[in-house]
């Protein structure tokens, strides 16, 4: 599943399908945005963002990309993602324009450049603080699926971020594997307030029961491509962060 929609991203970044009203209508926005918001103490302290994914197929990867293009391209932050070892390394072998980066006391076996972004694979929690003191803002991609790391490792990277993001599902067959990792996160973490992105059509019954937790669900800004935001979609980035 992971190849084919990598392999999607790897056609879409390559066929420059866009035409050039939309180009130019997404950078009049993208200015207005910056002018707007850039000395906003609020985005001043947002340093590290953490998108948990609850379940496999939540669109967690999509929404660090979408992020990280956002902050990056659009506010004008220099800007890192940190994620798996076999997504971000497959991520890599997919793009034709990404380049090998090295950064000294970072552990990661692939780190690369794409478009002024840089994604590290598999990265130990002690790197985190020292890729805090290159850039201004990490995102990190944080799954609840990864049996190499305990559970209570992975929820010690969310509670230490200054933006806590959920990712899941509201389809049936899913909203009840969503609902079961918040009660074991609710452990350690106080979620109350935070949001929960998904990119599915929300089902009542699943949205009562994340609900019931004290979490906002909210509608995954929908792009094909992630690595390019259309203007409509810019703005929702702002409220989802908390910065408007």
């Amino acid at each position: 599943m992971k190849r084919r929609i990598l392999s999607d991203i790897k056609s879409l970044r390559c066929s420059g399908n866009v035409s050039g009203e939309k180009v130019l209508h997404v950078k009049k926005e993208s200015r207005r945005i910056y002018k707007e918001y850039r000395t906003s103490a609020k985005l001043t302290s947002i340093k590290l963002i953490g998108v948990a994914g609850l379940c496999s197929g939540a669109g967690t990867t999509q929404m660090c990309i979408m992020l990280a293009v956002f902050m990056g391209k659009v506010l004008k932050k220099k800007t890192a993602v940190a994620g798996d070892e076999v997504t971000y390394s497959l991520m890599l072998r997919q793009m034709q324009k990404a380049s090998a980066i090295q950064h000294k006391g970072i552990a990661s076996r692939h780190a690369y450049s794409m478009d002024g972004i840089d994604y590290y694979c598999g990265i130990r929690d002690e790197d985190i603080g020292i890729l805090r003191q290159k850039y201004d803002v990490i995102i990190l991609d944080i799954s609840f699926e990864n049996t190499n790391v305990t559970f209570a490792r992975m929820v010690s990277r969310l509670s230490a971020c200054d933006e806590k993001i959920l990712a899941g599902s509201m389809l049936p067959w899913k909203s009840r594997e969503c609902e079961k990792k918040m009660e074991r996160i609710e452990r350690f973490l106080d979620i109350r307030g935070l949001k929960m992105v998904t990119l599915a059509a929300c089902d009542k019954e699943a949205v009562s029961i994340i609900k019931k937790h004290g979490v906002e669900v909210v509608l995954i800004p929908f792009e094909r491509n992630p690595f390019v935001i259309s203007g409509e979609n810019l703005r929702s980035f702002l409220e989802l962060l908390k910065i408007t």
